[in-house]
């Protein structure tokens, strides 16, 4: 009796060691792109060290508010590494008025000036900044492409924030708070139609590429990262 017994415990067993093995394997596989104290996982985009907009304060990453600094000066850090299918998480927090956005499948190349040429946004917004802007240019939007959802749930200016962005064959995710507020599919039919429509219509390079660096921008205003972690997928 005993020994027929044996087999059912010991599949129980090799199960609950499989899920835990999996389970661990899933948070290895994370990479950690700030450990809270250097930019070692990051560059500028563009020729150049990492200029001073960027700095490291409390832990997180801080781009820092300089209205002296012409709209054409800002520049956006990269990741070193280059990133296909992804889920890449997050903690931001804008201060009022602050303007900035998260892309991906960001190249650099002689012919591209800008990140935003080639890499799809997160948009990250004080929404106050215009009362006038489309709902596709606000925060949490893809960019001037897809809105969000309007009960997205934002703690507000001057408070942290989490973000979660899943890109997986052209299914795009864009989660905010634990909520997802925004899936699309990158290259369908509707997105076509959406990007002729949009102020891509003309630009080659967007979403051209499957594969890029992921980059934080500077658009003038004070905004701060922390807790940036990606995996592939």
């Amino acid at each position: 009796m005993k020994t027929r017994n044996t087999l059912p415990l010991l599949l129980l067993t090799l199960i609950l060691l499989s899920c835990g093995n999996t389970k661990e394997s899933q948070e290895s596989s994370w990479i950690t792109l700030f450990n809270g104290e250097t930019l070692d996982a990051w560059e500028m985009y563009g020729d150049g060290p990492i200029t001073p907009q960027w700095t490291i304060n409390d832990g997180a990453i801080k781009c820092r508010s300089n209205p002296d600094i012409q709209p054409e000066k800002h520049r956006s850090i990269m990741t070193k590494e280059e990133f296909g299918n992804f889920e890449l998480e997050l903690e931001f927090m804008v201060t009022e008025n602050a303007n900035s956005g998260i892309m991906y499948h960001v190249v650099e190349a002689p012919e591209y000036k800008n990140d935003y040429e080639t890499g799809p946004e997160y948009q990250i917004l004080d929404d106050n900044e215009n009362p006038n802007r489309a709902n596709k240019n606000r925060l949490a939007a893809n960019y001037d492409m897809y809105p969000p959802a309007d009960d997205k749930p934002f703690n507000g200016v001057g408070k942290w924030n989490s973000v979660k962005l899943i890109y997986d064959n052209g299914h795009v995710e864009h989660w905010l708070n634990g909520k997802m507020v925004l899936e699309f599919e990158e290259g369908s039919e509707e997105w076509k139609a959406i990007k002729d429509a949009s102020k891509w219509s003309n630009v080659e390079g967007y979403a051209k590429y499957k594969s890029g660096h992921i980059s934080l921008q500077d658009h003038g205003g004070e905004v701060w990262y922390r807790n940036i972690r990606v995996r592939k997928l």
